[in-house]
């Protein structure tokens, strides 16, 4: 697959949009059953909404094929003390399983074998609800240099 990893761009918020509530229909129905996937599809981020959270300094990293269309993405939240988190790591699913997530890197229920496999750890799974529906994700750590 011809990959490149670029930095997000203003014009790239609706494809973004797309591929996450895409990623999260069709992938997280292998892990989630479909009440989960609603209220978890229900958080897809408007497009302005991820134009805006660029504003705070993180780094979003999208993974394009040669027509520049989005087959997935990543996005580091820096925290105050120099720690970040992965905020966003979803992949389209035409897309899955051919190294985009390799290419990029973060964790949930799906990706959790993905970031063990990179050298993560597990710290906790973490259970909350979205509206009255109980859903899962874990928290994950990798020491990066």
């Amino acid at each position: 697959m011809d990959l490149t990893i670029r930095p997000f761009r203003n014009q790239d918020a609706e494809a973004i949009s797309l591929l996450y509530r895409v990623s999260v229909e069709q992938l997280g129905s292998h892990y989630y059953d479909p009440a989960q996937i609603t209220a978890w599809a229900s958080l897809t981020p408007e497009p302005q909404r991820l134009v805006e959270q660029m504003r705070d300094g993180r780094l979003r990293l999208l993974a394009v094929d040669a027509g520049d269309r989005v087959l997935g993405f990543a996005d580091l939240e820096y925290g105050g003390d120099g720690s970040g988190h992965l905020d966003y790591f979803y992949i389209h699913p035409a897309a899955a399983k051919c190294g985009v997530g390799r290419a990029l890197c973060a964790a949930s229920e799906a990706a959790k074998a993905f970031f063990i496999r990179q050298g993560y750890q597990e710290r906790q799974r973490r259970d909350l609800m979205l509206g009255d529906v109980p859903i899962h994700n874990y928290a994950m750590r990798k020491t990066l240099i």
